[in-house]
């Protein structure tokens, strides 16, 4: 007899996908609280990049004004494709850190502080748990995105 555990019954069967089971998050479900970019633009383009590409935003973000904020699983740099412009389309702020090496060109360094990127320099010893706490207690708004990389 084989365990019921292993039986795929109707209602196993006929349960709605997880994707409909989540709430669909929009813009206008953040909190006051929640970092915001503050552009109106972005989130229209990157809203209609999600839908084109079959994508869309689901969940809930608490609506408080600090926090880390960790996406997993982070497998490959193709993440960012979709997660960038989830980000733009719900107007949130998060910042990422960055390598300090790449402030050096003072254009690409307005856009990097323009995307939320922190400048760390990895070859002082503590440098990115210091960055973090400095950025933390100057009280303002921030959720500070890290991406561990999964190793299998």
């Amino acid at each position: 007899m084989i365990p019921k555990i292993f039986n795929r019954s109707k209602s196993v069967a006929s349960k709605p996908a997880r994707s409909k089971v989540l709430p669909k998050l929009s813009k206008k479900h953040l909190g006051d609280k929640v970092p915001k970019r503050g552009n109106k633009f972005a989130p229209v383009i990157a809203s209609a990049l999600l839908k084109a590409s079959g994508w869309r935003t689901v969940g809930e973000i608490p609506n408080i004004s600090q926090a880390v904020v960790l996406a997993l699983p982070h497998t490959s740099n193709v993440d960012g494709i979709y997660a960038i412009p989830s980000l733009f389309a719900l107007d949130i702020k998060i910042s990422i850190m960055g390598k300090h090496t790449l402030f050096r060109v003072p254009v690409f360094a307005q856009l990097l502080n323009w995307i939320g990127v922190i400048p760390i320099d990895r070859g002082n010893k503590g440098s990115v748990l210091q960055a973090s706490i400095d950025k933390f207690k100057t009280g303002e708004p921030l959720f500070l995105g890290l991406s561990p990389v999964v190793v299998n």
